[in-house]
Parts: structure tokens; C-alpha cells; sequence
């Protein structure tokens, strides 16, 4: 057999680029098209800069989302045990603030406040991501400063008093560098201020919460920025860029209400259960353990996300972007569907998390309360989103 000469090597390699790069352009052209009409479409639909797809979820960015927010959770879980951070009860309540300062940026850009290009910031999942970071990034100087507290005051008030000035530099509503510094005296005083600390407050289920310096001043500057987005829903009450006036004030506390109800409903099950087999040899049932606060604050979360999500639809026409609960209505009918979701889902998790996979699970408690902080995150932060939105009429 004759050796390959030196010309037909050329061709062959030649031959071989070409395959490889019209490959290399079919994929490329196939994965930015697919993206393109189920990710990033949606999102400019939201945004009112698209009308090439509908605004909201499909099957496959929710399938997407999902595989993201896992590797999320895993991501920050690991960065969390390399630093050392013990992620407990204490950071899973000081963390609340970021989840509704969420809320209340993505209500104003419902509310028309935020033009276009700056309004993508404010959509979901973007606004989840923004939002993210931004907590990692006050976790993180709250943690490496805790015994200089100073470093983490001068660092955590620049970045309070400049990042406004990019996100809300495509408002409707002139903002300008004096409102941070306004909004920084409280802050400030709040900062060197644990009110957690000392004997802590008491639960009556026994548990205490006690909060230690850095967890405090990471919780402070979760509520400088909320303090801080209250200045544009005081210029929205007067009418600065809505005339919009609702009538519905009502739903919001209907709707806490509600949620309020049906988690008291959980903690009196679980306690009068508890009572009952408390002193059996095996510990009880996992309904036994709906104690934690953490637990409770799952089952509000979720009921909160529910209870909004069935009075704008069964009420005030609006519409389910999500691909189960929208899939579910529309074969059922009713939005009283919700209801019967979240009661399964929350069901499920609870009995995954206090039953069969207790002992394991803790084991790794960062993990387990970044796992309830995703389920938070997933009900607290959607369903202050639409008990706003409901109550303000956008």
C-alpha cells in the first residue's frame, strides 16, 4: 500500500477544517437560535422589546432554570465550606431582606419605572441573579470583616451609594446621589446596633434566635437597600410617573392573611402531633418536626406564592407564566388549583427534609438551609411580587 504523499495530507487536513468548522457553525447557529426564542426572547418580551414570543416560561427555559439554580445552590454550598461559613438559622433569617428587596425592584419595573435597556435588570430570572450577587457580595464582607468593622461599613456604604446610580440610571424618576447618603444614617446607626444580640428573642417553640455581629450587619445592609427602593414607591404613591390609582389595597393584607392562617394550620398540626408521640421510642413522624422556624417559614413562602397567584387570577384577570401551575389551571379550570399544588409540593418537601432524609441531610447543615433558602427564595420573593403588584393595580 503506497504511503499518503504530501499533497492528498494537505487536502485531507484541509477537508477536515471545513467539516469541522460547518459543524462547529450548524451547532453554533442551532444552540443561539434555541436560546434565543426560549431564554433571552422571553425575557426582551417582558421587557416590551420583543414580539417574536410571549413573555414568561416555557418548557425548556424551565428545565434550564432548574439545572442552574441546582448548580447555584451546589456552587454556593462549596464556596460556603471552603470559607467556613456556617450557614445556619440565623443567616437563613437575615437573608429575607434581599429576597423582598427582589420583590420590590421587580414590582417598580412592572410599574413602568425602568425604560429599556436598564428594565432587563428587573425581570425575572435576571432580577434573581442581580439580586444573588448582590447578597453574596454583603455576605462576603460582612463574613472576612467581622473584626473590622470599619473595613466592612466603608466598603458595603460605597457600594450602597454608587451600584444605585447604574441600576436606576434608566428610571422615570430623576435619582440622585444624595438619597443613599440620606438613607445611610439609619444604616449606619443600625450597623453598630445589634438588637439581636444579649439573650436573643425566645420562640415559643423553644428555639432561639440570637444573631452574632456579622450575621447583623449582613441583615443592616439587606435593610439599607430596602429603605433605599421605599423612596420610589413614596414618589409612585404621589403619582410621578403613574396616574394608576388601584382600589385594591384591600388584597394585601387578605392575602398575608391567608398565608398566615394556613401556616398556623401546619404549626398546630405538628404540635398537637408532637405532644402526642413525644415520648415514643422512635421520635415521631416527620409531621412531629414542622417546629423549626425555618419550616415555617417554607410553608408561609409557598402559601404566601399561592394565595397571590389565585386572587390576581380567580379576581383580577391575570395571567400564569409558569408552566405547571398554568398548565394545571388551564385543564382544571379554577385557580383554586393552586392551592392543591402547593399543599403537595410543600407536602413533599417538608417529608423529604424532616423525614426519611433527616438524619442525613443533617449532616450537611449549610447545604440543608441553602436548600429551605431556595424554597424560600421561590415563594417569598414571587409571592410579595404579586401581592404588590395586585394591591398597587400594574
Amino acid at each position: 500500500m503506497s504511503n499518503i504523499s504530501n499533497n492528498d495530507k494537505s487536502y485531507l487536513i484541509l477537508i477536515s477544517f471545513l467539516i469541522l468548522f460547518v459543524l462547529i457553525t450548524f451547532i453554533l447557529e442551532f444552540y443561539t437560535s434555541f436560546i434565543e426564542e426560549f431564554f433571552v426572547d422571553p425575557i426582551l418580551a417582558d421587557a416590551g422589546e420583543s414580539t417574536s414570543s410571549h413573555p414568561g416560561y416555557n418548557l425548556y427555559s424551565t428545565i434550564g432554570y432548574s439545572i442552574l439554580l441546582a448548580s447555584a445552590v451546589y456552587v454556593i454550598y462549596k464556596w460556603m465550606e471552603r470559607e467556613g461559613i456556617n450557614y445556619d438559622g440565623k443567616y437563613l433569617f437575615a437573608t429575607i431582606p434581599y429576597i423582598i428587596l427582589g420583590s420590590l425592584w421587580r414590582v417598580l419595573e412592572d410599574s413602568w419605572l425602568f425604560r429599556y435597556p436598564g428594565n432587563v435588570y428587573f425581570i425575572a430570572p435576571v432580577i434573581y441573579v442581580v439580586v444573588g450577587l448582590l447578597a453574596i457580595f454583603y455576605l462576603f464582607i460582612s463574613y472576612v470583616s467581622r473584626n473590622r468593622p470599619l473595613l466592612s461599613l466603608s466598603v458595603g456604604m460605597a457600594f450602597f451609594i454608587v451600584l444605585p446610580l447604574l441600576l436606576f440610571s434608566d428610571s422615570r424618576v430623576s435619582y440622585h446621589f444624595y438619597i443613599p447618603l440620606v438613607v445611610a444614617v439609619p444604616v449606619v446607626y443600625l450597623y453598630f446596633k445589634n438588637v439581636f444580640s444579649g439573650e436573643g428573642i425566645h420562640f415559643p417553640n423553644g428555639y432561639l434566635l440570637k444573631i452574632d455581629t456579622s450575621v447583623w450587619r449582613f441583615f443592616v445592609f439587606g435593610i439599607g437597600w430596602i429603605l433605599l427602593t421605599l423612596y420610589f414607591y413614596f414618589r409612585w404613591m404621589i403619582h410621578t410617573w403613574s396616574d394608576n390609582v388601584s382600589g385594591r389595597e384591600w388584597t394585601f393584607p387578605a392575602i398575608i392573611s391567608i398565608a398566615i392562617l394556613i401556616t398556623l394550620v401546619y404549626y398546630i398540626v405538628s404540635r398537637i402531633y408532637y405532644s402526642r408521640i413525644k415520648d415514643s421510642l422512635d421520635g415521631g413522624s416527620w409531621i412531629s418536626n414542622i417546629r423549626k422556624p425555618s419550616d415555617i417559614m417554607m410553608i408561609f413562602a409557598q402559601y404566601l406564592d399561592g394565595t397571590a397567584t389565585f386572587f390576581g387570577i380567580q379576581f383580577f384577570s391575570y395571567s400564569e407564566k409558569h408552566v405547571l401551575p398554568g398548565f394545571m389551571m388551564s385543564n382544571t379550570g379554577s385557580a383554586w388549583v393552586m392551592f392543591m399544588l402547593k399543599t403537595i409540593v410543600i407536602i413533599l418537601i417538608l417529608y423529604l427534609i424532616e423525614g426519611p432524609y433527616r438524619t442525613e441531610l443533617e449532616k450537611h447543615p449549610v447545604l440543608l438551609n441553602i436548600l429551605k433558602l431556595a424554597v424560600i427564595v421561590l415563594g417569598l420573593a414571587t409571592g410579595t411580587r404579586d401581592c404588590l403588584r395586585i394591591s398597587m393595580g400594574v
